[in-house]
């Protein structure tokens, strides 16, 4: 992007920030391998998740068990919209309101 263009669509993508590309080149190049592999490159790939969690539940101010990591928004609204769901049929709360925008699965689970 060039520095005269306005870009108003965080919304739907929003461009990384210089610091976050880097940790993703170097996550990409040294720990690209499946994390849950009893292997020596599952494991240094298993620390460096670790690692990123560590540092993103301090960063919010919870424990990393707190945390979710996905693939992308299908995946996170999915997962908040059904235990939105889950809690409301826990209590006594039967209604369920959405902005009434939301598109693909989250409009269907609604």
């Amino acid at each position: 992007m060039t520095a005269s263009t306005l870009y108003l669509d965080h919304n739907a993508t929003t461009p990384l920030a210089p610091a976050a590309l880097a940790e993703m080149v170097d996550a990409l190049q040294h720990a690209w391998a499946n994390p849950s592999s009893t292997h020596a490159p599952g494991q240094a790939a298993r620390r460096v998740l670790a690692d990123a969690r560590a540092r993103v539940a301090a960063f919010l101010g919870c424990q990393g068990s707190e945390l979710v990591f996905t693939s992308g928004a299908t995946e996170a609204n999915h997962m908040a919209v059904l235990g939105a769901l889950a809690a409301a049929r826990a209590g006594a709360s039967r209604h369920h309101v959405g902005p009434g925008r939301e598109r693909g699965v989250a409009a269907e689970l609604l």
